[in-house]
């Protein structure tokens, strides 16, 4: 079996159209170049760039396939190669298909299972110019092409749907970047965005806040309401950044599949605010589906007054890393939990606030339903009540010291509601977090940071410098956070979307390039070109790219 490779970067292994992630056999590599070497008894590799040819063949010895990856993610770290086999081959007579996935992260804070997605990386350029829906320059016009594609903001306000604004596969392989909208943002009203088994998506710096305007069947014009974000279907290889979700009739947003036939993976939620929704979030696959491909990562979120669901978790063989978020909020449960997934739960912060109507008890704690087993690493985590509630079986500090006295079954209507799980349902090692790692922070830290920088908060200026661009819902609440208030959370006739002055760019924004502000080339010292976007920076990131990351900085 010859697996030939024609460009350096991370990969997944394919044999016979599927990717494989359990082996039967052990496998041996020989990777055949000209530069530098390394050899041991169980493979050798030698380097070639540009073109390197990898040889992957099935061996019938006893030797350890773990070992041989573990070799060559060592000879990784020594910048020998930048290659990393993260699925193994099944026996297979077959010829087998490696599919690369890049390298570079989707942008420089990227981190989690989704860190290295691409999106719409080296696609055309789409620029939205109005604020009007389903009109030429709009942004369904610009969500909905069949292209690869980079999007930029030239105008900021409210954009007003008429409609679902739906996608599904065809629109796939696309990078939304609300940072380079003008002051004001892009905050997106009058119906949900509904995204179903799309491939490749980079979403940052834009506020869904539609929901409550939705139709709870889509096109139904039942006006019930639901999600300000839905995606579903096959959910891969998709990072969320700094978005603020909000106004939901149902949750905030989620990212949820019940088909049996489709795969959360490579998913990054990060640095994105949820406020003022009936509930918060839902993440992952439906229970009792074994499925070994789904590796999400939740991290740096923030909720206010969002219900509950802080998130749910649903997958059968999935692996959620959950770590450093925030709650505070007067009411509801926090996690509920379904399948046999292994979770990292670590370093974040619960704040039930003071309301006796929804204090503290066992029911509202961390939850867990059905018949399966996970595996559930907890620590570090810190929940803070001023009211206690019963029947809470330990203090807030006997929870606080040891998390697994946190997580309680959760069955309405059975005696066994509330009752804590078995220590067979946990695990004292942490697993190795998903893709792009970062530092965990504690509990405390987790509260002082994410809570000043979250959500849909910056914009980019002409020279690349950013300032503040957050909404007054979202700067509400985030004050309340650092003045340490709890509010009520806002009725749904209270859902009312903030307006914001609508700014379009100006007849000298862009010169001598189409897509990447003068000031920002003068600012750097480029020489200004048609096509200087396409171009690489030292980064390895275009100039366009190296223009919409300032937003990292």
């Amino acid at each position: 079996m010859n697996l030939d490779i024609i460009e350096k970067g991370y990969y997944e292994v394919w044999v016979d159209g599927k990717k494989v992630s359990q082996h039967s056999k052990s496998l041996k590599a020989s990777m055949r170049g000209q530069e530098e070497q390394n050899k041991n008894k169980d493979a050798e590799v030698i380097v070639k760039q540009p073109n390197l040819k990898i040889e992957l063949t099935l061996s019938d010895d006893e030797s350890d396939i773990e070992s041989l990856k573990l070799k060559i993610e060592e000879l990784q770290k020594k910048e020998i190669m930048y290659l990393s086999i993260i699925e193994s081959l099944k026996n297979s007579s077959g010829s087998g298909v490696v599919t690369p996935v890049d390298s570079t992260l989707a942008f420089p804070s990227a981190i989690g299972a989704g860190a290295y997605v691409t999106g719409g990386r080296g696609g055309t350029v789409v620029h939205v110019t109005t604020t009007q829906d389903n009109v030429a320059g709009s942004l369904r016009e610009a969500l909905t092409m069949t292209v690869k594609r980079e999007i930029v903001i030239d105008v900021s306000g409210v954009f007003t749907l008429n409609s679902l604004l739906a996608l599904g596969t065809s629109n796939s392989d696309f990078t939304l970047n609300g940072q380079s909208a003008p002051e004001g943002g892009i905050t997106i009203d009058g119906d949900r965005v509904y995204i179903e088994s799309v491939n490749q998506c980079i979403v940052r710096h834009v506020r869904f806040k539609g929901g409550i305007d939705a139709d709870n069947t889509p096109n139904s014009g039942d006006g019930l309401g639901n999600d300000s974000l839905t995606v579903t279907g096959d959910i891969t290889n998709q990072i969320w950044d700094h978005c603020s979700f909000g106004f939901g009739a149902d949750e905030c947003a989620s990212w949820y599949t019940t088909n049996s036939s489709r795969t959360v993976n490579n998913l990054t939620v990060q640095r994105c605010l949820f406020t003022e929704s009936v509930k918060g979030c839902i993440i992952g696959k439906e229970e009792d589906v074994f499925d070994v491909e789904g590796k999400i990562t939740f991290v740096n979120n923030l909720f206010y007054n969002s219900g509950y669901r802080y998130p749910n978790i649903a997958g059968t063989g999935y692996r959620f890393d959950i770590f450093n978020n925030v709650s505070w909020s007067r009411t509801g449960r926090l996690i509920r939990g379904n399948g046999s997934f292994k979770l990292n739960h670590q370093g974040n912060y619960y704040d039930f606030g003071d309301s006796s109507v929804w204090a503290i008890n066992d029911q509202r704690l961390q939850l867990f339903s059905y018949g399966q087993i996970p595996q559930i690493y907890t620590t570090g985590n810190k929940i803070v009540s001023s009211n206690l509630g019963t029947p809470l079986t330990n203090t807030l500090a006997e929870m606080n010291a040891d998390n697994t006295l946190s997580w309680k079954r959760f069955n309405f209507g059975d005696p066994t509601y509330g009752d804590q799980l078995p220590s067979n349902y946990f695990t004292g090692s942490q697993f190795s977090l998903l893709g792009k790692s970062t530092t965990i922070l504690t509990a405390d830290e987790a509260l002082a940071n994410v809570s000043i920088d979250v959500g849909c908060n910056k914009r980019l200026n002409a020279d690349g410098t950013t300032s503040a661009n957050i909404d007054t819902l979202d700067a509400d609440a985030l004050n309340q956070i650092k003045l340490g208030n709890y509010t009520t959370p806002l009725d749904k006739s209270s859902y009312n979307v903030p307006s914001i002055t609508s700014v379009s760019r100006g007849g000298t924004y862009y010169v001598s390039n189409s897509h990447i502000p003068e000031a920002y080339i003068t600012a750097k010292g480029l020489t200004g070109t048609s096509t200087i976007h396409t171009e690489l920076a030292p980064s390895g990131y275009t100039w366009l790219e190296e223009f919409l990351n300032e937003v990292d900085e």
